[in-house]
C-alpha cells in the first residue's frame, strides 16, 4: 500500500496572516448524546477573523459529510 505523502508545513504555524480567508481551519469533533448515539460535527474556521465560516452536523461519518462544510465555506464567500 502506497503511503500518503505529506505537504510542506509552509506555514511553520503561524496561522495569523493579516489576510481574512487564506488560512482556513478544520475540525471535526463527535458529540456523545441520549444514551451513547453519536453525532458529528465538522466546522471551518478562519484563523484570520476566528469566524466559524461554515459547520455541518451528521449521525454518520462519512466522506460526504467531511465535504458539505468546505463546499458550504466555498459558496458563502461568492
Amino acid at each position: 500500500m502506497k503511503e500518503h505523502p505529506t505537504c510542506p508545513n509552509e506555514l511553520q504555524r503561524n496561522l495569523k496572516q493579516s489576510v481574512a480567508g487564506k488560512v482556513l481551519l478544520t475540525d471535526i469533533k463527535y458529540l456523545i448524546y441520549k444514551g451513547g448515539k453519536r453525532a458529528y460535527l465538522s466546522t471551518i474556521k478562519d484563523a484570520e477573523t476566528n469566524e466559524i465560516l461554515s459547520y455541518e452536523v451528521s449521525g454518520v461519518f462519512n466522506v460526504t459529510f467531511k465535504y458539505r462544510a468546505q463546499y458550504a465555506s466555498r459558496t458563502k464567500e461568492k
